[in-house]
């Protein structure tokens, strides 16, 4: 018997080897009719805490023999860090089947954004219809009706769930069977094994371990900052205003930089997770403070972590008016008004992508 959670094959013989559940409490659960998970994602379901993962699972490599066989697959990915979750090798593994792309974390944007205005970026950004595109929120079950829709109308017999590691594959399984069959945990990694469940119209939804990626922020942080770090309620909106010579810190791992004096003052919005330190300062505080920022001014990290093993490289953009920069891991910045022209440093593994505005330059003033 597969554990519930994380799929992992139960065993009762070692503790300290994955699937481990205690005999007596399997036999209890067992003849009770009950949920039936092993000691881990109990844990993580109960008590949020989580003890680890197995990587070799989380691999493109593994997930292409996962879905081998399957013709309809769910791109899931998280709206607030589409550059991040939206990993292309994921394409190339399904290249073929029928993918509907289902943008998580709808809810976190702020309501002046219409989901038109996101459909039709997606729209562009993905290569695809529309109609092939649902925005949802797992956490408050909007947009779960159309999929389920979409599902059950008689297309198909087994779709698999697909992403990367934190996009709420879990969540959003339990939201469409209306149960909760998976382990939910803000850690990453938490389903290990393959895990198939069936619609109430007997539709089979493979649960897929996520993918792990190396080019997001949030990829530097340890597993239970990576918790606390994913947003809760919305993304949070810093505007600023770019007078010459300021420096502005994104977290402790990033740091933009400008000096030239613009008139009209160019104005820019950044959009990021609720636990996200934004500093606005001068480059010469920047330097003789900035150790002693981290974490009470700068964070993440969430605790005295040192940097020194993190190779930084810097580099420079021009952001013009109705252009966004995405940072994968952290946030984007919407350039509202002007055109700036900056530098940034940050970790040299990290994704940056810039691109047309989701967000309308009107749409805060």
């Amino acid at each position: 018997m597969k554990c519930k959670g994380c799929g992992l094959q139960l065993q009762t013989e070692n503790p300290d080897f994955p699937g481990y559940i205690d005999k007596s409490v399997f036999e209890t659960r067992l003849s009770q009719n009950k949920e039936i998970l092993c000691k881990d994602c109990f844990r993580t379901k109960h008590y949020s805490e989580f003890k680890g993962n197995i990587g070799n699972i989380h691999t493109v490599d593994y997930i292409s023999k996962v879905v081998k066989g399957i013709d309809n697959i769910i791109f899931l990915i998280d709206l607030s860090d589409f550059f991040g979750t939206f990993d292309k090798r994921i394409l190339n593994l399904v290249n073929g089947k029928r993918i509907l792309y289902v943008a998580n974390k709808v809810d976190l944007f702020p309501p002046q954004i219409s989901s038109r205005e996101i459909k039709d970026w997606l729209s562009r950004e993905l290569k695809t219809e529309k109609k092939n595109i649902y925005l949802i929120s797992s956490k408050k079950n909007r947009g779960i009706e159309k999929i389920e829709k979409e599902i059950n109308g008689g297309k198909y017999k087994k779709i698999a769930v697909v992403g990367v590691t934190s996009v709420g594959k879990s969540c959003f399984i339990n939201s469409l069977l209306r149960n909760g069959s998976t382990t939910v945990s803000r850690y990453p990694g938490t389903t290990m094994k393959p895990i198939v469940l069936q619609t109430k119209e007997g539709i089979e939804i493979v649960d897929t371990p996520g993918i792990y990626t190396k080019n997001r922020l949030s990829d530097l942080l340890d597993d239970k900052s990576k918790g606390r770090f994913l947003p809760e309620k919305k993304l949070i909106r810093t505007t600023v205003k770019c007078y010459r010579d300021m420096t502005v810190f994104f977290s402790a791992y990033i740091k933009m930089n400008f000096r030239g004096s613009k008139n009209p003052v160019p104005v820019f919005h950044f959009f990021s997770p609720e636990n996200v330190g934004v500093h606005i300062t001068n480059e010469e505080k920047s330097e003789n403070k900035y150790i002693d920022w981290i974490p009470k001014i700068l964070f993440p990290p969430y605790k005295n972590n040192n940097l020194n093993d993190i190779v930084f490289t810097e580099k420079k953009f021009v952001l013009n008016e109705g252009e966004e920069l995405y940072i994968s891991g952290l946030g984007f910045i919407n350039m509202a008004f002007g055109q700036l022209e900056f530098s940034l440093k940050l970790p040299e593994d990290i994704f940056i992508k810039k691109t047309r505005a989701m967000i309308h330059k009107d749409k805060f003033k």
